[in-house]
């Protein structure tokens, strides 16, 4: 009893203390006890935000897995619908044989668009690989390189069933997409095709079956050098430069030429290192096939200069009039046995021919003085006519000879002398019109316009 005593009295004076003690600090009690409760709300209120995330992340990861789900399967049945599709079609174009045609990429792509056979499942890919994109549950903290690589595991895998010929025809059927280079109705509906196609990298694992590489270097040089022609075209047919078809150009048309190659073609378009095309010296220049197709172009445009042109005019022009002499010597090296036959029956081996066609080739020659070419169609006849003499292979007293001769000649005078006026028409052309450098200059430009029309 007396220790309850002590301990009522303990409580009393403890209480007494405390009362005391609240009643001389309540101010500040009061304060650190709203700091208290404000802290016990914002406690309360964080608890329940994160109550609400964690099943608001609950939810959501739910929802992530039934679209996964959802997608899945309908992944699984468009992957069988196409896989089927496919499969009506696989033995058709292995006996079609498509790869070993030889036809150009313009005819290629026609063909197949509306084909009967092919354009169902090319549709039907289309779909496959639109879903893909625009339908595979993705997470917005994926980065674009990150959602592509999700995506290619998809594509990758439908890619997987098709055979190396229908792939080549999928890359040929959706490569043109606009009217620059081919002009294709409707191509513009392929852009959509074509840029999912590139996305995934479709055609990384494609075999072109091209027996040998087409070199970029060599083939830049072999267009660029076109651009001579075109020059020389320009003089020699007498052609106007107001008057020239672009397309009939033939730089253009070598250009065009690569272009309608299908392999040539998709591998510019797909940016397909290595396949058609040989890029091995550009392998350190990061750089699309396009970009680095062009770059070598102009690289090699660069170097064309006048020189070059004088050259090639000079070595294509006595190519052309050499041939032309050999031609119309041959034609004329005829006996007429019986000229008083009305039906003249000529035997060929009047004359032996290598010294006319040495003799008149000499002075019909590009890089012959404008004088010396004058004097030359003055004065060839007698020449013509004791060279044709001396090279007679036959007995001067056969009656018929001596006629055989003058007939001989005056056929090849009638067919040389146009030749002497070309050729001097040339030359006037060449130097009182346009100078070899201006139609150069030209040229390259034009090419160069051309480029940009096609790839930019």
């Amino acid at each position: 009893m007396k220790i309850n005593k002590n301990l009522n009295v303990y409580v009393l004076y403890g209480a007494f203390f405390i009362s005391y003690f609240v009643y001389i600090y309540h101010a500040d009690i009061w304060k650190f006890m709203e700091k208290i409760g404000a802290l016990a709300t914002a406690l309360a209120l964080f608890a329940a935000m994160y109550q609400g995330y964690v099943a608001w992340k609950a939810a959501s990861l739910t929802r992530e897995a039934n679209s996964q789900n959802l997608f899945q399967q309908k992944f699984n049945l468009v992957l069988e619908q196409h896989n089927e599709s496919l499969a009506k079609i696989r033995d058709w174009v292995t006996s079609a044989k498509y790869l070993e045609k030889k036809l150009n990429t313009e005819c290629l792509v026609s063909e197949i668009r509306g084909h009967e056979q092919l354009s169902p499942y090319m549709r039907i890919l289309y779909h496959t690989l639109k879903s893909i994109k625009e339908e595979l549950p993705v997470t917005d903290e994926l980065d674009e390189k990150e959602l592509i690589k999700t995506q290619k595991r998809y594509t990758s895998l439908v890619r997987s069933f098709i055979p190396n010929d229908i792939l080549f025809l999928v890359a040929c059927n959706a490569s043109v997409t606009d009217g620059k280079i081919f002009e294709i109705n409707n191509s513009q509906s392929y852009w959509y095709y074509n840029s999912m196609l590139k996305r995934f990298d479709f055609f990384e694992h494609l075999n072109t079956q091209a027996d040998n590489k087409i070199n970029l270097e060599d083939l830049s040089k072999e267009i660029t050098k076109s651009v001579y022609e075109s020059c020389y075209l320009y003089y020699f047919n007498g052609d106007t430069m107001g008057m020239e078809d672009e397309k009939n150009n033939t730089h253009i048309k070598k250009l065009n030429e690569f272009l309608s190659n299908p392999f040539f073609f998709i591998c510019l378009e797909y940016n397909l290192k290595n396949k058609a095309i040989d890029t091995s010296n550009f392998i350190n220049k990061p750089l699309s096939m396009h970009e680095i197709f062009i770059n070598s172009l102009n690289e090699k445009i660069a170097t064309l200069n006048e020189e070059g042109l004088t050259s090639y005019m000079t070595c294509k022009t006595n190519a052309f009039y050499k041939e032309k002499v050999e031609c119309i010597i041959h034609s004329k090296n005829n006996i007429y046995t019986d000229l008083s036959s009305s039906i003249l029956t000529p035997i060929k081996g009047l004359y032996y021919e290598p010294p006319l066609v040495e003799f008149l080739s000499s002075l019909l020659r590009y890089d012959m003085l404008m004088s010396d070419l004058l004097i030359f169609r003055d004065s060839f006849h007698s020449t013509l006519k004791k060279t044709l003499l001396k090279s007679s292979s036959h007995l001067k007293k056969q009656y018929w000879y001596q006629d055989s001769v003058d007939m001989s000649y005056a056929a090849i005078v009638k067919e040389i002398s146009p030749l002497i006026d070309h050729l001097i028409s040339l030359r006037n052309k060449i130097n009182y019109n346009e100078s070899p450098s201006d139609i150069l200059k030209t040229k390259k430009k034009e090419f160069q316009i051309h480029i940009n029309t096609l790839f930019y």
